[in-house]
């Protein structure tokens, strides 16, 4: 009979301590409703005012560079104009230097460009991946915020007539077929980090008079 009375008082503990949890976390899913929001981080990367002014920094650091490509151009440009003309006999040992230097000019300028492409290509990745991780993390703290549960990237656009055909093919391949403008997100993030953006960029204007008084 004791023995009988004490499993008893086992699997009553028992199903308290693994049943009884489960329940509560069951129940309490239930009650907390899903709440789905959609950001177009394509119309953000268009209109973020800090990818902007990285875009332009960009474009003036090689900007200086292109001058390098530039001289080069016109060292080409000159030792070729001087082998076509007709103060050079073909074979003569400056002719032969004058082509030996076009090889080496444009073998350096080919070079130069190369480098140049790859180093741009590495800068801009970089800017945007830098870019892509807050919003990634603004999108986080707006969703936490509001409580919501999954936000999907979308199109506002959606297909449009007129596109090319592999852009009409990439649209209809986007997740979001329908939704309510209520969901749509976009605005409100893009906001939150033009504001950021706009705060950072005075503590740094302010650090900077402070630092030259």
């Amino acid at each position: 009979m004791k023995k009988q009375t004490l499993l008893a008082i086992t699997f009553s503990v028992l199903v308290t301590t693994f049943i009884t949890p489960v329940a509560v976390q069951a129940q309490e899913s239930k009650s907390t409703p899903h709440r789905v929001g959609l950001v177009d981080v394509g119309l953000i990367f268009k209109q973020y005012e800090k990818l902007g002014d990285m875009q332009k920094a960009l474009k003036s650091e090689f900007e200086q560079s292109d001058l390098k490509a530039k001289i080069l151009t016109k060292q080409i440009t000159d030792i070729q104009s001087k082998l076509k003309s007709n103060t050079l006999k073909k074979e003569s040992p400056e002719y032969i230097r004058y082509e030996r230097a076009l090889v080496e000019k444009t073998n350096a300028f080919k070079s130069f460009r190369e480098n140049l492409q790859r180093e741009y290509l590495r800068k801009e990745a970089k800017m945007y991946k830098e870019i892509y991780s807050e919003v990634t993390q603004m999108v986080g703290h707006y969703a936490r915020h509001y409580h919501y549960t999954l936000v999907i990237r979308f199109n506002r656009n959606g297909v449009k007539s007129g596109g090319s055909p592999q852009e009409t093919m990439r649209k209809m391949n986007q997740l979001v077929i329908f939704h309510d403008s209520n969901v749509d997100i976009t605005k409100s993030i893009l906001k939150h980090l033009n504001e950021a953006y706009s705060k950072s960029k005075g503590i740094a204007t302010g650090t900077r008079r402070i630092r030259k008084q």
